[in-house]
């Protein structure tokens, strides 16, 4: 059964404890996020046959958590930074 009726596709669990340095590639064209290797490896992406065949959007956060971690603290740290000079000017 799938948890969120919203989702074409669920992933019943992952094989990634640990952060994979260089792992797979992205780049960004025509507005899409390309990643690779393509095909991935089947032994690390296997959606349990929810998905197309080639359809890694299931694993976006697994591949890429390390980054989004690293973006969230980079813009936290700026609107921090920003909050503090706009209260020293009120100041």
């Amino acid at each position: 059964m799938n948890p969120n009726p919203m989702s074409s596709c669920t992933l019943a669990g992952t094989y990634f404890s640990r952060v994979m340095p260089h792992l797979v590639s992205a780049r960004t064209e025509d507005g899409y996020t390309l990643v690779t290797p393509t095909p991935l490896p089947t032994g690390l992406f296997d959606d349990g046959g929810m998905c197309d065949t080639g359809n890694y959007h299931v694993f976006n956060i697994a591949l890429f958590w390390a980054d989004l971690r690293a973006n969230a603290r980079k813009r936290l740290a700026a609107f921090f930074a920003r909050a503090s000079r706009e209260r020293a000017q009120a100041t």
